[in-house]
């Protein structure tokens, strides 16, 4: 939420009760529909590119596909983060993880990458480590 007020010009000052409400529905508007996908990625080749996880959407006019935001590489465990934020420097290691979040999800689409479509398991709460390791940050 900080991201968001400095975003919007506030800097610390404090928030009134209706700007409080007003900043918590747009948060909960734009997380309503975002999950975050965590994939193990295993020798990755010239071909991998992040920016290519989308889920395009028959039902949407082109343009409007939803792809990867705010990509992070983590560790092959997933418990330390190799590089993130614009743009994250892709990692030389042989296994690592990226994580990344898609808005506006739906269950019933595949998930393309780099490679073609993934299958993906069923949505899960998120892990505390991903909430330490990759803050979300608003779309501007």
């Amino acid at each position: 939420m900080r991201a968001f007020f400095v975003s919007k010009g506030r800097r610390g000052e404090p928030l009134t009760p209706e700007e409080r409400e007003d900043a918590a529905g747009y948060i909960e508007r734009s997380l309503s529909e975002a999950v975050y996908v965590e994939a193990l990625v295993t020798n990755a080749d010239e071909r991998f590119d992040a920016g290519d996880f989308q889920q395009p959407d028959p039902s949407l006019p082109p343009g409007q596909t939803q792809v990867a935001w705010n990509e992070i590489y983590l560790s092959k465990d997933g418990e330390a983060v190799l590089s993130g934020r614009c743009p994250p420097q892709f990692p030389s290691d042989e296994q690592f993880r990226v994580v990344f979040v898609i808005h506006r999800w739906k269950p019933h689409l595949p998930l393309e990458s780099s490679y073609g479509e993934l299958a993906c398991p069923d949505v899960q709460p998120l892990p505390d480590r991903l909430w330490r390791l990759a803050p979300y940050e608003m779309v501007d």
